[in-house]
């Protein structure tokens, strides 16, 4: 809105003329009918605001160019869609389902120890499993999920792939666990070869260490364990399956994280050779001599595994 700008005092033609009127009358003397015209013209002109008037309606003029603008790149933002060459660039966050903050609830299914000559070697965090202890099984996940397009496949998806699955233009990352697992920014896949059970899929390579159940060493010394090539790998799934029925079925997560509500799987495999595992012996913390005795290496065909999911527990 304008400023309001007050209007010059009116000159009536018994008033005495504004100056640079005064300055023509004395110049041109007697006035004759165009300049008498001349003369009226200017007097509207100030009886109409003058040229402070005109200053003020172009200013208002201006401002509201300027809302118009404004307004008309806004509307014109809202509207634009990114197109894919932007979608590759730009992350964009979304709060529509599945992209959030999740605790994914699991259990202890299964262990196996087949890679290593030494069973108490390998481990499996939280130490027993559901058919021990069903409360005493539970290791829950905190990650988040992330989209980096604005196109990405949800529970409400209907496109089928192949059994390799296809970019699913979303990253998981995690918070602390107790399986001192960082994931960063991990890309998933995303799956549905039947057209039943989309599902979102990731796995990498990491280092997995192991403070052993008990010594292996004959002085009983303290030692760790490092599985060097342990694949960690989850599937995620966005819907119940006909196949798959959630049996852990938690109201809420951990720190405030919802909690996801359908089903999970995820595995630690090493597969057995040399220097698996590599063991050292440990003096205050620090690493010190490699173990080897009793530690001969296991074929690479038998495998260590670590099973956790929130479905088809037995107990």
């Amino acid at each position: 809105m304008g400023t309001k700008i007050s209007r010059p005092p009116r000159h009536s033609a018994e008033q005495m003329p504004p100056p640079y009127a005064s300055f023509d009358i004395q110049r041109e003397g007697h006035h004759s009918g165009p300049l008498e015209a001349k003369d009226r013209s200017k007097d509207i002109f100030y009886r109409r605001g003058g040229w402070g008037r005109l200053i003020g309606i172009l200013l208002a003029a201006l401002v509201l160019v300027a809302i118009a603008l404004g307004v008309g790149l806004g509307v014109g933002l809202s509207r634009h869609h990114p197109s894919n060459t932007e979608q590759d660039q730009v992350p964009i966050a979304s709060t529509v389902f599945p992209m959030g903050q999740y605790s994914f609830i699991t259990a202890l299914d299964g262990t196996q120890t087949n890679c290593t000559a030494n069973a108490a070697t390998w481990r499996c965090y939280p130490y027993v499993d559901y058919a021990t202890s069903p409360d005493g099984s539970v290791a829950t996940l905190n990650w988040i999920l992330s989209n980096t397009s604005a196109f990405y496949p949800t529970n409400s998806s209907t496109t089928t792939t192949s059994s390799s699955g296809i970019a699913a233009n979303v990253t998981v990352s995690s918070t602390q666990n107790p399986f001192g697992i960082t994931i960063s920014n991990q890309s998933l896949t995303y799956i549905n070869d039947d057209g039943n059970a989309p599902r979102y899929a990731f796995s990498f390579t990491q280092s997995k260490s192991v403070v052993p159940s008990t010594a292996i060493t004959d002085d009983n010394s303290q030692s760790l364990c490092f599985f060097n090539q342990t694949t960690f790998s989850a599937v995620i799934y966005l819907s119940n399956t006909s196949n798959q029925k959630v049996s852990l079925n938690a109201t809420s997560g951990s720190g405030g994280y919802s909690s996801w509500p359908y089903p999970i799987e995820v595995t630690q495999v090493a597969a057995g050779g040399v220097d698996v595992p590599a063991c050292y012996k440990t003096v205050d913390g620090a690493v010190g001599e490699q173990i080897t005795t009793g530690l001969n290496p296991q074929s690479s065909s038998d495998q260590c595994t670590c099973l956790y999911r929130n479905f088809g527990l037995f107990g």
